[in-house]
């Protein structure tokens, strides 16, 4: 596993000693922009580790200016942050499964809350190294809270006889959500000008009373500062020295007598008049930023919630779907906000048209029945989940609190709760799950292509990997190259990778030398050589096109560039048929470009290996065998050759008088020479013979195809024959000879080194006898 140090992003590669190729550090990129905080560990020394972490995780623990690569947890993180990552890093490496859990986040601005998922990462099945994903969802929390805080406020103030039981209620459930130890409300005085204290109150102590009694005999101007924060110890995210104004409600000296530490006061206005001033205190300077935010947006809500006697104003607009429903599933009553999220015009049209919420609300089957059962057991239920039809067929997801409304007796006579639309909470969940599965997948693929020797298998398993975490159909590569017969830009399918469901198409002869007309897009060479993607052109096609694929049961594609030297080689394509037609987000797209970027590094890689072999294993001049080579072979040879029990020949070829003329017309035409009687010594073999180069004008000739020796003669003979020719060099017309030895396997002998001596000695013998002529060894010889 290959991982980098995302906060330096030109760092070398953890695991590789030179730095990898400048496709990796688009990886890189993707990583280090990324809007959530992502890191990798490993277990060293039984503790964890950090391999790296990009700066989005470093920003979020305040820690932006710490190099925490190659350094433990517990050395870079505070201990309580620390203490609670390593918990769950121990959870997922023990359960060998992803474990997602939530971590509160103390920084200079108050706290934060994030959700961390954390994934092993397999190689060879052992878990290597944990990939952990922090998202900060601390605004997303707040907004619910506030939802949550408004909903409850409102069911509890509607049950409210008078103005002052309202403000109770309001007190009691803001104190609750929030954590506040003492509340009460000041409303306008009789004496103009002046503010009093009402008989609401709310207390977690009973040791309260005669502080309760001080605040009844106080009165304060109503032109006093009415919205106050108040803490005994200075709070980072708040100025300090903020002067105290001399007529305060908060009135810090008598608070401090009650020993309270802190303390918030909240004027709550409607039309533009003030309506009360709602005060808190607690015994513990924990002014959070949450605390008083969340106060302050119910502040805003709640002068409308108490003005209205029926507080109807606050059901007309809330930000919820708010409802009454009978037992057999009828709606009484339902705000506008209600119709909305389930597309209808107005709550009338809404009431009309639903008739019976269990049948054609919900999408599954008996989930108002499992509601029902819920509210009966407990009277109460927050956040219940499900996924719902709207008007025109569409889907949405909700969460639902509601209560049980009984009568007098007891009997449970029907319900009433609130709505939100959870939807893009629910694509977000999604997403996140799609990403953590891609960066897993993109994370193998990437293994597979930087370690894996064999560049070809490294593909195959690289268009798995990425085929199944994407969930598509076909993942397949092209290669662009010129037509055979016209000479004009072709395609053909070099790899794929399908589902089971999916026939292969890598064989067939019609997925060869293609046109780009053949697939629909007449235009793609300029975009791919722009190193764009391509993808959501299907729907933009020629009907006749379109229907074309879409009877394929293509639906969705994508397609990225596959660069290899600088220049367009191919793309990398993905194909999918299910339902709904794909919606490639930006990161997706973003992480397959760097895909076909490493695979065109493979390919790349590949090609440069093989070249390096070649000149290896080759003649430079000649461009034959050499010895190297030449020994490979003739040990495959021997071990067919016992295997299958068969003979084969092996010749050394001598060409006669080669140093004189080498020597008069010098050594360039010799070598034209040289290349010019390996042309025709070509045209004399058959195919699987092999001929290599022993050494200046010496060749040897491996024949594994032979029945008899007069085969290895016949052969012998064409050679000299074809070679008594002159060859015409640059006006120069050379006559030349050749001497030839052979030795046969298994008659003459059964080793290598044997059956080169006596070929070797059978050529010797062929220039005894006045050459141009061809020997086999015998024991004379």
């Amino acid at each position: 596993m290959l991982c980098w140090n995302l906060k330096n992003p030109n760092s070398t590669p953890i695991g590789e000693e030179n730095p990898a190729s400048e496709q990796e550090a688009i990886l890189q990129a993707i990583l280090k922009n990324s809007s959530d905080g992502i890191f990798i560990v490993e277990l060293r020394w039984e503790e964890f580790w950090f391999v790296c972490a990009n700066q989005t995780y470093l920003l979020m623990h305040a820690i932006a200016d710490t190099d925490v690569t190659n350094k433990p947890i517990s050395e870079c993180l505070p201990s309580d942050i620390s203490q609670i990552i390593q918990q769950n890093l121990t959870h997922c490496l023990q359960n060998q499964q992803s474990r997602t859990y939530q971590q509160p986040i103390e920084t200079e601005i108050g706290s934060q809350l994030a959700i961390v998922t954390l994934s092993p990462i397999h190689i060879n099945g052992k878990i290597t190294q944990i990939l952990g994903i922090a998202q900060d969802i601390t605004e997303k929390q707040r907004n619910r809270a506030v939802a949550q805080l408004l909903q409850t406020i409102t069911l509890g103030v509607a049950e409210a006889q008078d103005f002052d039981s309202a403000l109770s209620i309001a007190l009691q459930k803001i104190c609750q959500v929030t954590g506040w130890n003492y509340a009460e409300a000041w409303v306008p005085s009789s004496d103009p000008g002046f503010i009093e204290c009402t008989p609401a109150c709310y207390s977690t102590s009973g040791s309260l009373d005669s502080f309760r009694n001080i605040r009844k005999q106080q009165k304060f101007s109503a032109n006093s500062n009415l919205g106050e924060i108040w803490s005994a110890q200075p709070l980072k995210w708040m100025p300090s020295g903020l002067p105290q104004p001399i007529d305060s409600l908060l009135d810090t000296k008598i608070a401090a007598e009650a020993d309270f530490q802190a303390g918030l006061s909240i004027p709550i206005l409607a039309s533009g008049k003030l309506i009360a001033v709602l005060v808190f205190f607690m015994f513990e300077p924990r002014l959070e930023n949450k605390q008083i935010s969340l106060v302050s947006a119910v502040g805003v809500q709640l002068g409308a919630v108490i003005h209205h006697k029926k507080y109807r104003n606050i059901f007309e607009n809330a930000v919820a779907g708010i409802y009454q429903t009978s037992i057999q599933g009828r709606y009484h009553t339902a705000n506008p906000m209600l119709a909305r999220i389930y597309g209808y015009s107005s709550p009338d049209e809404m009431m009309v048209n639903l008739t019976d919420i269990g049948k054609q609300l919900y999408v599954k089957p008996n989930r108002r029945d499992e509601f029902q059962r819920l509210l009966q057991k407990q009277d109460v239920i927050y956040g219940f989940e499900s996924e719902v039809y709207r008007k025109d067929g569409s889907t949405i997801w909700i969460s639902e609190s509601a209560r049980a409304i009984r009568n007098d007796q007891g009997q449970l006579i029907g319900y009433e709760g609130t709505v939100e639309d959870i939807t893009k909470r629910k694509e977000a969940e999604v997403e996140l799950h799609n990403r953590e599965a891609l960066l897993q997948g993109v994370a193998t693929a990437m293994h597979h292509l930087l370690t894996d020797s064999d560049h070809q298998g490294a593909i195959i398993k690289a268009l798995a990997s990425l085929g199944v975490v994407i969930g598509v159909d076909r993942v397949y590569i092209y290669e662009t190259h010129p037509h055979p017969e016209t000479g004009l830009s072709a395609l053909s399918l070099r790899f794929e990778w399908v589902t089971n469901s999916i026939q292969p198409s890598i064989n067939p002869a019609n997925r060869q030398n293609l046109t780009p007309c053949s697939f629909g897009l007449t235009n793609w060479p300029s975009i791919l050589e722009a190193t764009h993607a391509i993808t959501d052109f299907i729907g933009s096609l020629p009907q006749e096109e379109r229907e074309l694929l879409e009877r394929e049961g293509l639906l969705s594609r994508l397609i990225v560039p596959i660069r290899v030297e600088g220049q367009l080689w191919g793309y990398l394509g993905f194909d999918d048929g299910s339902k709904l037609r794909r919606r490639w987000s930006e990161g997706q797209i973003s992480m397959l470009m760097a895909i076909g970027e490493s695979i065109g590094g493979a390919l790349q890689r590949q090609k440069m290996e093989e070249m390096i072999r070649h000149e290896a294993l080759h003649d430079r001049l000649t461009g034959l065998p050499n010895r190297t080579l030449l020994a490979e072979k003739l040990n495959m040879a021997l071990h067919n050759a016992r295997r299958r029990e068969s003979m084969f020949a092996l010749m050394f070829l001598d060409l006669d008088h080669f140093k004189i003329i080498n020597d008069t017309l010098g050594h360039a035409v010799g070598d034209r020479l040289l290349q010019a009687v390996v042309k025709r010594l070509s045209h004399c073999l058959r195919e699987g013979d092999t001929i290599a180069r022993w050494g200046g004008d010496e060749f040897i000739l491996l024949l594994p195809h032979i029945f008899r020796p007069k085969d290895a003669a016949a052969i012998a003979q064409r050679i000299l024959e074809s070679l008594q020719e002159k060859f015409d060099l640059d006006g120069h017309n050379v006559a030349i000879g050749s001497s030839i030895g052979i030795a046969l396997y298994p008659s003459d002998d059964r080793d290598s080194d044997s059956l080169m001596k006596k070929a070797d000695a059978a050529l010797y013998r062929a220039k005894q006898e006045g050459r141009n002529n061809f020997q086999f060894w015998n024991s004379s010889v």
